[in-house]
């Protein structure tokens, strides 16, 4: 379990660096981008290329948006990975008290039944005697 968390960990690392390198890429060609606005002020070259900078930055824009979708994603996942693992931990530890529990209840089954046994046998041979002790003594009673 803790090398699956551990390779999780690494993978989630892994996405996030990947993730930040593309951001990194993003970032250049938003600066380019820039480059190429100031250049196009500068210069004042045709609409072509304005309109060409505007459709860029737009791509820019939905990837840097559809990266932010998927650390979100990414820490979701994570999240959920470890709540799945603390869950299934706490059931584990649920599952060994209960066979402590029956362990303990058959130890005193096991310690308390002779006891029990052994009180029941004095009871019964204490009943027998006396009854039979009354049938003596009514049976001298009776010859009597």
């Amino acid at each position: 379990m803790i090398t699956m968390f551990i390779m999780i960990m690494i993978l989630t690392i892994m996405i996030v660096m990947i993730i930040l390198l593309i951001m990194m890429i993003i970032v250049i060609i938003m600066i380019i981008s820039l480059i190429m606005i100031i250049m196009i002020i500068i210069v004042n070259i045709s609409l072509v290329m304005i309109i060409m900078i505007i459709i860029l930055i737009m791509i820019i824009m939905t990837i840097t948006i559809f990266m932010i979708i998927m650390i979100i994603v990414v820490i979701i996942i994570n999240v959920i990975i470890i709540i799945i693992i603390i869950i299934i931990i706490i059931i584990i530890i649920i599952i060994i008290i209960i066979i402590i529990i029956i362990i303990i209840i058959i130890f005193i089954i096991i310690t308390t039944t002779p006891i029990i046994i052994t009180i029941i046998i004095i009871t019964t041979t204490a009943t027998t005697t006396i009854i039979i002790i009354i049938i003596i003594y009514s049976n001298i009673n009776i010859n009597n």
